[in-house]
């Protein structure tokens, strides 16, 4: 068998192979390969530059990011991965203050930049917020009124153990949080809480099951089990929010029964709605 390295022409037995091709030969046929033309190796000192279109930008314009809490173009960026307008961080300063469960001033637990807080809030609110920073760090529950003591014993409350704060559990577990020094601890026996120094229930008898009859009926009992370890291993569970609008009726915040009847937050993990303030800038 004879293979032909020419122009592919080929005659009787031969296989033609054309320049730059590869053929498939038996081992025992020799192949003679010949020289490559200049035409081959002649290669052009400099490439043309490439053909550019100007329709197309040199360099894309910044995405656009968005409010969290209005959805409206925002720019300003917290320490969190949120973005927020002016007027919707403003109403987060203005809240820390007149509730002090939202303070200080944060989103995902992150506190807002002093600068931002002031920023949005006049001289006697900044003042106020001032005030309210210091008991963060220098109250004592060592000079309480025993009378204050008292009433707090009497009517079945437990103290701030940190600065001595009356609290009252109204709902849900017993992780407390203080309101006034953000001290977290158990309601039952006020040991500390980060970390954990107890071992006590986190939820009252009939408590949880009457949370979960209320927050998913129509689960199969293995996903009732499941939500259940949720929401007793609930200080190791992250919500993760999906914002989703309102087309049929209202929905009600679960954390502080605000009614939203735009669009609410929902977390599928552990079934639970909230409004944006409960979601983002709450705890």
């Amino acid at each position: 068998m004879a293979v032909s390295l020419g122009d592919g022409a080929t005659s009787g037995g031969s296989v033609g192979v054309a320049r730059g091709q590869v053929a498939a030969v038996s081992k025992q046929t020799p192949v003679v390969f010949r020289e490559p033309t200049p035409a081959c190796t002649s290669i052009p000192a400099q490439l043309p530059p490439a053909k550019t279109d100007s329709s197309i930008p040199a360099q894309l314009p910044p995405a656009k990011t968005y409010c969290i809490a209005c959805g409206d173009e925002a720019s300003t960026k917290m320490p969190c991965p949120h973005y927020y307008c002016d007027s919707c961080a403003k109403t987060v300063c203005l809240n820390a203050i007149e509730d002090r469960s939202l303070f200080p001033a944060k989103c995902c637990k992150k506190e807002f930049p002093q600068e931002q807080v002031a920023k949005h809030l006049s001289g006697a609110d900044m003042a106020r917020y001032a005030t309210f920073q210091k008991d963060l760090t220098g109250t004592s529950i060592v000079n309480l009124d025993p009378e204050f003591r008292k009433l707090v014993k009497d009517n079945g409350w437990q103290l701030c153990p940190k600065c001595g704060a009356g609290i009252e559990k109204i709902q849900d577990c017993g992780h407390m949080t203080c309101i006034i020094c953000r001290f977290e601890f158990c309601y039952t026996c006020a040991a500390g809480w980060v970390p954990r120094k107890c071992k006590c229930d986190l939820w009252e008898p009939g408590v949880l099951d009457r949370i979960l009859d209320a927050r998913a009926p129509d689960v199969n009992p293995f996903e009732r089990l499941r939500l259940r370890r949720v929401y007793e291993r609930h200080d190791e569970h992250v919500h993760q929010w999906s914002k989703l609008d309102i087309t049929d009726r209202y929905r009600k915040c679960y954390s502080c029964g605000w009614v939203c009847n735009q669009w609410y937050w929902r977390c599928e993990d552990c079934r639970t709605n909230s409004c944006g303030k409960c979601a983002f800038n709450r705890n």
